[in-house]
């Protein structure tokens, strides 16, 4: 799923999980790469799965997502640290918002499902050029959007070169 942006869901509400899905579904530059029903469920996820957003819920059980994301940007052996949109009924999300850098927006659930959708879009939106246009660089030189066989190519004939 090359040229993708790799979103994991989590939240332990399956409606909120089945809204989230349909909405994303529509976006043809969205990979849904896993839904997460706990906070130990989503490090696992976000462990194996390296999404590019993480949209997640405050109060689950095992671990609420604050933790989560303080857990995932503590991690020194996570090299892709996902971006995190919180979706909460809960107002502790809001002290995570601008604390970490990882964080791209809390959203409250009280403002109803249409306006969270459409914000997540926009957020998704604006993270798009960064997540799907991200410069290959290879020895100083920077190769934008070139598919993967492109850059196999490349990667290869620069290998050939370096053995003659």
């Amino acid at each position: 799923m090359e040229g993708k942006i790799k979103i994991l869901l989590a939240d332990d509400n399956d409606k909120m999980n089945e809204i989230q899905i349909n909405n994303l579904q529509e976006l043809d530059y969205i990979e849904i790469c896993g839904i997460a029903l706990n906070g130990k469920e989503e490090i696992k996820l976000i462990e194996e799965k390296q999404p590019d957003i993480v949209i997640t819920d405050n109060q689950m059980p095992e671990m609420t997502g604050i933790e989560v994301i303080e857990t995932i940007t503590k991690d020194e052996n996570i090299e892709k640290k996902p971006k995190f949109i919180i979706v909460s009924g809960d107002i502790l999300y809001q002290y995570i918002s601008g604390k970490n850098k990882n964080v791209i927006e809390a959203i409250n659930k009280g403002i109803g499902i249409d306006r969270i959708n459409k914000r997540i879009i926009e957020l998704i939106e604006e993270q798009k050029e960064n997540i799907i246009n991200k410069p290959l660089v290879i020895e100083n030189e920077t190769i934008l959007k070139l598919s993967f066989w492109e850059r196999i190519k490349k990667f290869f004939k620069r290998e050939k070169n370096i053995l003659s």
